[in-house]
């Protein structure tokens, strides 16, 4: 899952709770900063990362700003 201010990842390498990270998304070539907010006590190596700024590093498209989702 991904979105303009993160992602739910699953990693290779143990990641601590208040880690700072850089992500690449090798389809993009785009790459950002981000910290480890989350760890999922069921699923070890998955995590929720927040970007330090909103952005579309993952190359999916997004709603129209102007879209309610109702």
């Amino acid at each position: 899952m991904v979105n303009l201010h993160g992602a739910l990842i699953s990693t290779a390498l143990p990641f601590s709770v208040g880690q700072r990270i850089e992500l690449e998304v090798f389809i993009t070539g785009k790459k950002a900063e981000a910290e480890v907010v989350w760890s999922d006590p069921e699923k070890p190596l998955t995590y929720g990362v927040e970007l330090a700024t909103p952005q579309n590093i993952w190359g999916v498209s997004l709603p129209p700003s102007d879209w309610c989702g109702d």
